[in-house]
C-alpha cells in the first residue's frame, strides 16, 4: 500500500483550497480553525481534482443533464501537516 505524501501548511501557496471533513474550504479558514485550538485532520485539493470536477459539471450541462455532487478520490492529495 502507498503511504500518503504530506506537506507542511506553512509551504502551502495562497489560495489553496482545503479539504475539512469533506468539505472543500479556504486556507485561510483552516488557519484560523487550528488557531481556535482544533486539530482537524486535513487534506489539499489538488488542481487536477478541480479540474475533473468541472469537466464533470460542463459535460453534465451539456447533456442537458441535473447535476449531482461530484464525489471522487483525490490521489494527488497530500496530508497537511501543521
Amino acid at each position: 500500500m502507498k503511504g500518503i505524501k504530506t506537506i507542511h501548511i506553512n509551504d502551502l501557496r495562497a489560495g489553496q483550497y482545503i479539504n475539512l471533513n469533506g468539505e472543500v474550504t479556504s486556507l485561510e479558514k483552516v488557519k484560523s480553525i487550528l488557531a481556535s485550538g482544533e486539530t482537524p485532520v486535513i487534506y489539499t485539493v489538488s488542481d487536477q481534482y478541480i479540474e475533473r470536477a468541472l469537466d464533470s459539471l460542463s459535460a453534465t450541462r451539456k447533456a442537458g443533464k441535473e447535476y449531482e455532487d461530484f464525489q471522487e478520490d483525490d490521489p494527488d492529495a497530500l496530508r497537511i501537516l501543521y
